[in-house]
């Protein structure tokens, strides 16, 4: 539900946004960054992150995972909102945050993924129990 409460905001956000001097622009599919900004050829990334968590945590609360949408040398920016259910279908803005990430200091994880497939692929076995 959280996740719906930040779409609708995201929206009403872009907006308002398109009030003013600015071309808006809501980027595609899920993940940072959510909107692109263009104020006079200068360009902001934007990411929205709605949540209900309210203390500090060190679990992981915001990642990137690739570049697509990321097409210009820009400021990337964040704006935290901080959520409360009040009743069912209401919710309240507790707080917010606009952060510069160019500040942020990232703990990088490195990681691959293959599927099982890709795994049981004759040239990567080196022996097998089905002796294939």
């Amino acid at each position: 539900m959280v996740n719906e409460v930040g779409r609708r905001i995201e929206k009403g956000l872009v907006n308002e946004m398109d009030k003013y001097p600015l071309q808006v622009r809501q980027l595609p599919k899920s993940g940072y960054p959510d909107i692109e900004i263009d104020y006079n050829g200068y360009i902001i990334y934007l990411g929205m992150k709605t949540s209900a968590v309210k203390k500090n945590s060190g679990f992981r609360f915001f990642y990137y995972t690739s570049g697509d949408k990321i097409i210009a040398d820009a400021r990337h920016l964040l704006l935290d909102i901080i959520l409360t259910e009040e009743t069912s279908r209401y919710w309240k803005v507790d707080s917010w945050a606009l952060s510069n990430l160019s500040k942020l200091n990232v703990k990088v994880k490195k990681e691959f993924n293959i599927s099982k497939s890709d795994l049981l692929e004759k040239y990567l076995q080196i022996v097998s129990s089905s002796g294939k």
